[in-house]
């Protein structure tokens, strides 16, 4: 008997079950995510803005492994209740709750089932793993692909490293590091000064870098682009607040 997945394409990720909550629409490649609580006003500053980024919260270890259980029922797998449970685990463990990650590890088991034609007990979750995190890379790059923010690089490193580093950080706090950077010759690739330290701050947000947490104050959306920011970047490893 042939799995329902086997004759499917890598488009499989188009069936990503990384939505669970009752308060999420089932996909995440929509262009606008909505939310309950949500108001029209907000809708409409994101139509207003083309390539703007939504943050959503974390999902719980049990919401992502049972997103994952959803998306093995679905492809009908070869393998036992325990087999599927640890698949799930294994799996959400690589995403740390982002939906974004998620997305990206669900992705690359998809591609792993495929390979075995779907006996779990075939996945190499190492590839999986490495999958998943070569994928995150790649969303890493492509959030700030052609934008101030990649020109540069190490100026964005740079910035969200510092505001990691901060509390109570406000929009004119989170302005003053950006100035505060571009006054720095080693961080700037082009002229500083026909960068303003405002539209910096805005870029940042607008793409979903930097952004507001529950308290208020702004700070990296995601930590692991931190790292990945200063890698990228060859940001000197002893740079710091």
């Amino acid at each position: 008997m042939r799995h329902k997945f086997s004759n499917r394409s890598t488009v499989l990720v188009c069936w990503i079950y990384t939505l669970v909550r009752s308060d999420y629409q089932r996909c995440f490649f929509w262009p606008v995510l909505r939310t309950q609580g949500m108001q029209s006003p907000t809708f409409k500053a994101y139509r207003d803005c083309p390539g703007s980024v939504i943050n959503m919260r974390n999902l719980s270890d049990e919401e992502c492994a049972q997103s994952t259980l959803m998306l093995l029922a679905d492809f009908g797998v070869d393998g036992s209740g325990q087999e599927m449970r640890e698949a799930a685990r294994l799996t959400s463990s690589y995403s740390f709750g982002w939906p974004q990650h998620l997305n990206c590890a669900q992705n690359a088991l998809s591609r792993e089932l495929l390979r075995v034609d779907g006996k779990l007990s075939d996945v190499d979750f190492h590839t999986v793993e490495s999958d998943t995190e070569s994928m995150r890379n790649d969303y890493y790059a492509d959030r700030i692909s052609g934008t101030v923010l990649r020109t540069e690089l190490r100026l964005t490193a740079a910035v969200t490293t510092l505001v990691a580093d901060m509390v109570d950080v406000g929009l004119g706090e989170l302005e003053n590091v950006c100035s505060l950077c571009l006054q720095i010759p080693e961080l700037v690739v082009r002229d500083p000064l026909r960068y303003e330290p405002e539209d910096i701050a805005q870029e940042l947000i607008r793409k979903g870098v930097i952004a507001l947490n529950d308290e208020g104050s702004y700070e990296p959306s995601i930590p692991s682009m931190v790292s990945w920011l200063r890698e990228k970047s060859k940001l000197p490893e002893d740079f710091q607040s």
